[in-house]
């Protein structure tokens, strides 16, 4: 039996069905987005489909600490960044862009004056450095939800993903599993113990020090989870098994977590331990079938999942202001 590591070698260090299974995660974001910004929220978020939530993005996120640790393995830090700097700020400033100068204006409930020089509408331009703005100034102000793109949560999260990986380049952490494994472990005990030991507070039934929930226990923080799943699985792909039984293992617990389990589990620390790993392993074996879409990058799918969604939403000019545009893909779809 094959290691990931063998397979990957036989194809010159480059799994073969990679792109398009970037492909196939950013269409299913679209479709999911879509579901739940067309007024269907409690399907999307109820039994079974609830999963899609909990998995599709930290899929994206395994696959992006696998492929990205391939990549840090061979640069300096300093060409790391510029390499991750140009393949992720182009598309975000074309959807920025596009979201603040093409969609909002067509829009916006605001004359056109008041739209351009309200505080939101620069403030929106912050995205593009990791300053997350979700709204537009008049823009869906009549929809269940106002955000404009939604998918740009998961930018923040990005950045805290490259932060790790520099500091793994800079220490040379990123060849020595044994540190990725512990660092892995120490981040999710860390959750559990924010998670269990963190006070409540009674008025409002949110944790007294919500800075530590979000960075250790948050839907965000299972995305640091899985990215470092991918980082280790990557540094021990010699080690890990192509199986089929494996395969069918880790898909029989998706399954039942998809079933068992409901949209509490998102932002809870404990099934973490035995679901990303199964997610990640699905996404590496994935990655590794012959399976070719070769030239893709999801990057560039980034503003035109904005512009598509509006118009899959509306019908056009007299329709606009009842729908949102919050399917745009996330950055990173590497």
């Amino acid at each position: 039996m094959k290691s990931f590591g063998e397979v990957l070698a036989g194809y010159r260090g480059l799994g073969p069905g990679f792109d398009f299974l970037r492909l196939a995660l950013a269409l299913t974001i679209v479709f999911y987005h879509v579901i739940t910004a067309d007024g269907f929220w409690a399907a999307g978020t109820g039994p079974v489909l609830w999963f899609f939530e909990y998995s599709l993005v930290p899929m994206f996120f395994a696959l992006s600490g696998f492929l990205i640790t391939a990549s840090a393995q061979r640069l300096s830090l300093q060409d790391f960044l510029l390499n991750r700097g140009l393949r992720i700020l182009p598309a975000l400033a074309v959807d920025i862009l596009i979201c603040a100068f093409i969609i909002g204006p067509a829009v916006t409930s605001l004359p056109l004056a008041d739209y351009f020089t309200d505080p939101g509408f620069f403030a929106y331009m912050l995205n593009i450095v990791g300053r997350i703005q979700l709204t537009l100034p008049g823009v869906f102000t009549g929809n269940p939800t106002v955000q404009v793109n939604g998918a740009l949560w998961t930018i923040p999260w990005e950045i805290n993903c490259y932060i790790i990986m520099s500091a793994m380049i800079a220490t040379g952490a990123v060849r020595r599993s044994g540190i990725s494994l512990l660092l892995l472990a120490a981040f999710f005990v860390t959750g559990l113990a924010v998670e269990q030991v963190l006070p409540i507070d009674a008025a409002d039934g949110l944790p007294d020090d919500t800075r530590l929930q979000t960075l250790f226990v948050s839907r965000g923080a299972q995305l640091i989870t899985a990215f470092l799943c991918g980082v280790v699985a990557y540094q021990q792909r010699g080690r890990i098994p192509m199986s089929r039984g494996l395969l069918c293992i880790c898909i029989a617990i998706a399954l039942a977590a998809m079933v068992l389990l409901d949209t509490r589990a998102t932002a809870s620390v404990g099934n973490r331990l035995v679901l990303i790993p199964a997610l990640t392993y699905i996404t590496i074996y994935a990655g590794c079938r012959a399976c070719r879409c070769r030239g893709f990058s999801a990057a560039a799918i980034i503003p035109t999942a904005s512009i598509s969604t509006t118009c899959r939403s509306s019908s056009w000019r007299f329709t606009w202001r009842r729908r949102s545009s919050s399917a745009a893909l996330p950055a990173s779809c590497f």
